[in-house]
């Protein structure tokens, strides 16, 4: 069973979906700046907290080892094609190498946890309905990828049967083997991707989509407030927390404030300038946990 958007009751799927975009946006922006793998690690665990509270831990997981090869590849190409540091391992491979790798590897899969939670905890609907009029087709192009995300995976796990039932091995020999056997779905899963994206955009012109007078028609109210429509106390409380942390993080790391500077580090030791950046992540990706406790609200 492919995981979709499920309404449940709690803080984080109750919270505004304006307040979840900012979450969104700021997860990201964070992720991108700091590049300390022990903080990014620590990042990953408090996403994983927020996947708990929300209660899609399962199908996080699921997606996670749907994105494991991915993953995996990108930290193989990384040290692969990087070329830095003097202590070496094994072969040309140094620590440093691996290290960078692993930065890489950790904001990849923060990037992808992102995302997940907010196809699982936003509504494809509410997300098209509260842009408005005047954002119909970002918002409309935003609403379709997050409604096909799942159906990609799903034609993925049935190309994948397709393989095995005509008696195509994918799952034998090591790790590296069987790798190189799921590349071969690449070719027909992007060959689905591009027949339904064609037969999308031939329906929505059947249906007049783009036209001037349908546009125009449109239901919607154009007042950025409505985006923010049903802040309740939670949803504050997340806001003054995400806000000014992320300003920290952009005046620390990119302004160079107290000295710091924002660079892809091999060095794995934690000093105070880590620990500082350290707290102000973690403000960012546990804002949904401890913003009910702020706003005197409850799951």
């Amino acid at each position: 069973m492919i995981p979709i958007y499920s309404p449940k009751d709690n803080s984080i799927h109750s919270t505004s979906l304006g307040c979840k975009s900012l979450y969104a946006v700021g997860t990201l922006v964070s992720v991108m700046i700091i590049n300390h793998p022990v903080l990014l690690g620590l990042g990953l665990l408090s996403i994983a907290f927020v996947f708990w509270r929300a209660g899609e831990m399962g199908n996080w997981l699921w997606y996670l080892r749907i994105f494991s090869v991915l993953a995996l590849s990108y930290f193989l190409i990384t040290i692969l094609i990087s070329n830095q540091g003097d202590n070496k391992l094994f072969w040309r491979i140094t620590f440093e190498e691996i290290v960078f790798g692993i930065s890489i590897m950790l904001k990849l899969v923060l990037s992808l946890s992102v995302f997940i939670l907010f196809s699982l905890t936003v509504h494809p609907d509410d997300l098209l309905r509260k842009l408005g009029r005047k954002a119909v087709r970002s918002a409309l192009a935003l609403s379709i990828a997050v409604r096909l995300f799942p159906t990609l995976i799903k034609d993925a796990n049935d190309i994948y049967e397709a393989y095995l039932s005509r008696g195509i091995p994918l799952d034998r020999g090591n790790w590296l083997l069987r790798w190189m056997s799921r590349i071969r779905l690449m070719i027909p899963l992007l060959v689905n991707s591009l027949e339904r994206t064609n037969t999308l955009a031939e329906s929505m012109e059947c249906r007049g989509f783009g036209r001037p007078t349908r546009l125009a028609a449109g239901g919607g109210n154009n007042n950025p407030i409505y985006f923010f429509r049903s802040m309740n106390p939670t949803s504050l409380s997340m806001v003054a927390i995400i806000l000014p942390s992320i300003f920290m993080l952009l005046l620390l790391t990119q302004m160079g404030a107290w000295g710091m500077k924002s660079s892809y580090t091999t060095d794995i030791g934690v000093g105070s300038n880590e620990v500082v950046l350290g707290i102000l992540l973690l403000m960012v990706m546990a804002a949904p946990m401890v913003s009910p406790a702020l706003g005197g609200g409850a799951d």
